[in-house]
């Protein structure tokens, strides 16, 4: 189902700002970070206007044994 509702917004947004590339631009981030959420990320966002993000991402490491 979430596929489904992120197929939808990215749709929309895609057809609604399709001329605006600042807008786009804004919304596809959004996306992104909404999807990184959903794997799991944790996003720390700074305060200051134009600070930088702070993204933590967790992968699963493959050992010997295939797991």
């Amino acid at each position: 189902m979430l596929e489904v509702l992120d197929a939808i917004y990215e749709k929309g947004y895609k057809s609604m700002f399709k001329a605006n590339a600042g807008k786009l631009s804004e919304y596809e981030n959004r996306l992104e970070d909404l999807r990184g959420l959903r794997d799991g990320d944790i996003i720390i966002r700074g305060v200051i206007p134009g600070s930088l993000d702070i993204v933590v991402r967790g992968f699963k490491v493959a050992t010997s044994d295939g797991t």
